[in-house]
């Protein structure tokens, strides 16, 4: 499920966010004192803590009033996901859902400070609870900042119009329009910094006539759209790791245009080493020559998972690992785009292999095999 096939995910969201929230969080705010916060629009924090006596890692984002991120359990590296609300009081009602989008847990709590949050972790599969603590975690990590564009173009939605059918349910393209919610990177190396963050811009900037310059460029396209078409264009840079040394972002791009059947989308994972900038990619965290098992793995698991029938490889033809690839805290996540491996209605179908699986493909010198040892694995 993670944060790439949304749809199934945001109901199960929406319905659980209606049923059953407040009864912890009142139960919760009755028991402390709460602090008076002010906090911005948006946040990253990344927190260390315990769950009872077991030490976990969280990352937790901040949207308006929505929170969401993901969690681990530091001796097993695998991600659990993170919706919810933060109240204005500083109190707060997360769901933890699985990779198949099914609710796991739930954390009922506060933000005692800015740096500090504590509560109820509740076992939603056996409503066995258990206390929260979690801090602040700064060091070697990048700072995030937030970045929201909006552009609108509407000089040819009069054509647009006229070229509707009465019946027609087309009304999204009828102005051009670019949306862009980016990040930006800081809190390390300026020079690493501006690496990176020029870096990610790259496929936000590129175009099919080449790139715009920069953003301001990119997003006064939408007033000269040729007579052709008119389009919608969304673009979400999100966080998929941001641990000491390592940071990973998933940049996930829509474009509809005006009269198409259905809209396009694509998206990319880029991994930096926070010590120099530098992308780091599947060649630097797996052995010389990995390809032919990890086809071969990769095979046995598609198949497993999603079937044989209707994908390019099932008339015989060689079945390939995506090189687009997220390195997570517990293994290693490849996304394909659509089209890349079966046709649109078939989707992005992602496999996530776990460092125990690949564990005789790893470098021992890669940032992979740095991140088990931390871990003291």
């Amino acid at each position: 499920m993670r944060k790439l096939n949304l749809l199934v995910l945001i109901i199960a969201v929406v319905f659980i966010a209606n049923n059953g929230f407040s009864a912890g969080t009142e139960t919760f705010k009755a028991s402390v004192k709460l602090a008076n916060i002010e906090f911005p629009l948006q946040f990253f924090k990344k927190l260390k803590g315990t769950i009872g006596n077991i030490p976990v890692t969280m990352d937790l984002e901040k949207n308006e009033k929505s929170l969401s991120g993901t969690y681990y359990y530091n001796r097993i590296g695998l991600l659990l996901y993170l919706y919810g609300t933060l109240n204005s009081d500083g109190s707060f009602e997360i769901k933890e859902m699985n990779e198949k989008g099914e609710n796991t847990g739930r954390f009922d709590g506060a933000f005692t400070d800015t740096d500090n949050i504590s509560g109820t972790w509740t076992n939603i599969l056996n409503s066995k609870s258990l206390p929260f603590k979690l801090t602040v975690f700064t060091e070697n990590i990048a700072d995030i900042l937030y970045q929201d564009y909006y552009r609108e173009g509407c000089n040819i939605a009069k054509r647009n119009e006229e070229q509707l059918n009465s019946d027609s349910e087309i009304t999204d393209t009828i102005c051009s329009t670019i949306s862009l919610k980016n990040i930006s990177i800081s809190g390390i190396d300026g020079e690493v910094a501006s690496r990176i963050n020029n870096r990610m811009l790259e496929p936000i900037l590129s175009s099919e006539g080449g790139a715009y310059k920069n953003i301001e460029e990119m997003l006064a396209s939408v007033t000269n759209v040729s007579a052709e078409a008119s389009f919608t264009r969304e673009i979400y840079v999100s966080v998929m790791t941001n641990e000491p040394d390592l940071l990973c972002i998933q940049i996930s791009q829509s474009s509809y245009y005006f009269g198409a059947a259905h809209p396009i989308g694509y998206s990319e994972f880029l991994n930096f080493n926070l010590n120099n900038g530098q992308t780091i990619s599947l060649d630097d965290v797996l052995i010389d020559g990995y390809q032919s098992e990890l086809n071969e793995l990769g095979k046995i698991k598609f198949v497993k998972e999603y079937g044989s029938e209707g994908w390019f490889f099932e008339d015989g033809s060689a079945f390939e690992m995506t090189k687009d690839v997220a390195i997570l805290p517990g293994g290693l996540l490849f996304l394909w785009d659509q089209y890349e491996i079966g046709p649109y209605m078939y989707g992005t179908p992602e496999l996530f292999f776990s460092w125990k699986e690949l564990s005789t493909l790893i470098k021992p010198e890669s940032i992979a095999a740095e991140m088990q040892r931390r871990r003291g694995l």
